[in-house]
């Protein structure tokens, strides 16, 4: 199964060579937000398109590139991953070997393309929050850095036949390839990726290209219908748990998710509430139950160490250098 070993491995490298590029525009992005708005519940942001627009798009073009979508780089990464799946995945019965593998990337991509449309979605569209008035663009500094990396990710996305005899480099040192970047050529012909990317950017132009050459005509602004309400309260807005509860629903049995239900029926129902939360499986089901006693006996033990009493220090420093003569004099 040598081509899903080559194939694989290449995907493999070139998906690290791309988490590092869009994870790290993510991140940038992601702090430039909470650099602006100084918090960081999702929950209360909201509409921060129109002042951030430049971060915006930056976040975007990150989100679109972790998902696996064309025309960016994590498509390429993964295109090779699956490549080598169906090429290496199907013995000679023609029956998929690697059927639940392809399944579970194609969740995987599904629940990331799911999870980024939320963090969009809730952060930077929809009506502009009253508190985020003031919020303004991120300095020059911080947006150049993610205009390299969102470059980058562009680069690889439209150009993915430059990093093949790179892959194919690295793939020597524990494949067996006859001609420098020849195999992987041979098994992925990416420079259709290339045609179809112009092909797209080309058809998004097309209906783009009339407007300009058009007269600029100021665009008249009107309030979109609210479902009846015409000026909603923050609290009834979209939030991270009301968007993703289809989804949270269906792997209900794995979640573990808490509610707190006080709504009340009748006529005239006096205040209700409702609330959810789910929790982290791993940092909060099992990281903080397993690292909090640790935490709370190394402070306990400083407290009863370090209470600021001279002498005591003192004589810290005495033993110490008792210590270090009886290492010195006995060294074995």
């Amino acid at each position: 199964m040598s081509s899903l070993a080559l194939l694989g491995l290449a995907g493999a490298l070139l998906h690290v060579i791309n988490h590092g590029l869009f994870k790290g525009l993510l991140f940038l992005s992601g702090g430039a937000v909470i650099r602006a708005t100084h918090t960081r519940n999702m929950s209360e942001y909201g509409g921060l398109l129109r002042a951030m627009p430049l971060t915006g798009f930056f976040f975007l073009g990150g989100a679109v590139a972790i998902c696996g979508l064309p025309p960016l780089n994590g498509f390429v990464s993964e295109w090779l991953i699956y490549l080598g799946l169906f090429n290496g995945g199907l013995p000679a019965s023609g029956l998929p070997g690697l059927l639940p593998a392809v399944a579970g990337l194609a969740l995987i991509g599904g629940l990331a393309l799911l999870c980024f449309t939320k963090v969009f979605g809730l952060c930077f569209l929809g009506g502009p929050r009253p508190k985020w008035q003031g919020v303004a663009e991120a300095p020059g500094g911080m947006l150049a850095a993610m205009a390299i990396l969102l470059a980058a990710c562009f680069g690889i996305g439209l150009a993915p036949l430059g990093m093949l005899p790179l892959l194919s480099a690295a793939l020597r040192q524990v494949v067996s390839i006859p001609q420098e970047g020849a195999a992987l050529t041979v098994l992925a012909p990416a420079g259709w990726i290339s045609f179809a990317a112009l092909l797209m950017f080309l058809l998004l132009g097309l209906p783009a290209a009339p407007a300009l050459f058009r007269r600029r005509q100021p665009i008249p602004s009107s309030t979109t219908w609210g479902c009846g309400y015409g000026s909603p309260l923050p609290r009834a807005r979209y939030t991270p748990s009301s968007f993703a509860e289809t989804i949270m629903l269906l792997f209900r049995w794995g979640l573990r998710t808490r509610e707190r239900d006080e709504r009340k029926g009748g006529l005239f129902p006096h205040r209700s509430s409702f609330a959810s939360h789910t929790p982290d499986l791993v940092l909060d089901l099992l990281i903080m139950p397993l690292v909090t006693p640790l935490v709370e006996a190394a402070t306990r033990f400083r407290r009863m160490v370090q209470h600021g009493v001279l002498g005591t220090y003192l004589l810290y420093s005495a033993l110490i250098l008792c210590l270090l003569l009886v290492f010195a004099l006995y060294p074995h």
